[in-house]
């Protein structure tokens, strides 16, 4: 994933990730464990930093428009 900072991110390719899950190898599922794991950490670790600040509309909102740009559903 593009500006993820993860170990699998980091070292391999999406197209070697790709090989990986259509040859059923593990270690596709080890790396996209790794993904995920690394992803909810920074994501709650956001969302803390969030509670603490007493800014979680703000955080809140980011994350959404944040979505909504990935999956190619913002407002032009």
């Amino acid at each position: 994933m593009e500006g993820c900072s993860c170990f699998a991110c980091r070292n391999h390719t999406r197209a070697y990730l790709h090989h990986l899950l259509h040859a059923h190898e593990m270690l596709a599922s080890v790396l996209l464990e790794v993904h995920n794991t690394h992803w909810w950490l920074a994501f709650f670790e956001g969302m803390r930093e969030a509670v603490t600040k007493q800014q979680m509309a703000e955080y809140a909102e980011w994350f959404w428009q944040r979505r909504r740009v990935a999956r190619g559903l913002a407002a032009a």
